[in-house]
Order: C-alpha cells, then sequence, then structure tokens
C-alpha cells in the first residue's frame, strides 16, 4: 500500500531514535530525582521546540508564543526557587514503615 520513495530519506528513523532515547533518558531522570525538581525542565522542550521551528524553518513565533514562552520560563524559575524542601519525601524513610 505505501511506497517508500527511491531517494535516501531516513529523517524519520532519525526521529524516532531521537524521540526514544530522549524517553529513556527522561524515565531514567525521574529515578533519580523528584518530579517537582524535573518539571520545570520537561517544560523547556516546548519552548526548545518553538527556537527550533524558528531556526530551522524560519517559522517565527508570534505574540502568543512568546507570551508562553516567557511564562514557561517564569514559571521554571520560580518552580527551581522554591525548591523541594517543604515536600514529603517519595519513598518512606521510617525504619517500621520499610519492614
Amino acid at each position: 500500500m505505501f511506497q517508500r520513495s527511491k531517494q535516501c530519506n531516513n529523517t524519520g528513523d532519525v526521529i524516532a531514535i531521537l524521540s526514544t532515547a530522549a524517553q529513556f533518558a527522561t524515565i531514567r531522570a525521574f529515578h533519580h530525582a523528584s518530579p517537582t525538581a524535573l518539571g520545570p525542565f520537561n517544560y523547556c522542550s516546548v519552548v526548545y521546540a518553538g527556537l527550533l521551528d524558528w531556526g530551522l524553518y524560519g517559522v517565527q513565533p508570534d505574540l502568543w508564543s512568546w507570551i508562553g514562552i516567557i511564562l514557561i520560563c517564569l514559571g521554571g524559575i520560580w518552580a527551581i526557587r522554591q525548591g523541594t524542601a517543604t515536600l514529603p519525601p517519595l519513598v518512606p524513610t521510617d525504619k517500621a514503615v520499610l519492614k
């Protein structure tokens, strides 16, 4: 039904491999850090995607895109500055609970 072009175009393969690697890296990151520490970095992917779209394809972000980028960056900075000091631990630390 679908035929591949005779022209060699491996862009889809590269995207698939890089996306899979990024997903595994994200999973490992959540294994080593709390979600509150990693959340700002996940939202940065939206900013990077918009900037790559601008750099690679020349699609300049409109006013609403810039507002979104600024809000995401400010939210990330705010979350990092708040820290995780007020959050309870993800894993119980009481030895009686662990037994």
